[in-house]
């Protein structure tokens, strides 16, 4: 029928020395190789200026490539490392401050916190209900290699 239809897809895993991404969509990943704050790097955000999207699809016949835009990141991490994944609802509703999001979550007290991604968007929905309107998922992990 013609129609676009969109979602959000974010693929994630580690392979014992990488994390590796692939985001289709305009969702948001920030990654703490280290495990640390000072060390995060958003690694995926939204474009808050349009509604372009990283995107699956058949080639173009004028350019004859894919129009699949830059999707892959593969990230060198440590023995600890953390970060989050959200949708674009999360993103644009932070003005894709994820860095400060992950801040707000407390990432590194995850374990003790594990509710902590339902509670920001209960809490944001209340506080902020049009900012966070739409699309609002968000995810936080905490990996040890080491066995704890």
């Amino acid at each position: 029928k013609r129609q676009l239809l969109q979602t959000t897809l974010m693929l994630c895993w580690f392979d014992g020395t990488h994390f590796h991404t692939a985001a289709i969509g305009d969702g948001g990943i920030v990654l703490f190789p280290n495990g640390d704050n000072a060390t995060g790097e958003t690694i995926s955000e939204c474009d808050l200026t349009t509604s372009v999207v990283n995107y699956l699809g058949p080639r173009t016949p004028s350019s004859g490539t894919s129009p699949a835009l830059e999707i892959y990141e593969n990230k060198a991490v440590g023995p600890l490392f953390s970060g989050l994944i959200c949708t674009d609802g999360i993103a644009r509703g932070m003005q894709n401050d994820l860095l400060g999001l992950s801040e707000a979550l407390e990432l590194p007290k995850l374990q003790e916190n594990e509710n902590a991604p339902r509670d920001f968007i209960v809490s944001a929905k209340d506080e902020m209900g049009s900012s966070f309107d739409d699309n609002l998922t968000l995810a936080m992990f905490q990996v040890s290699t080491n066995g704890n």
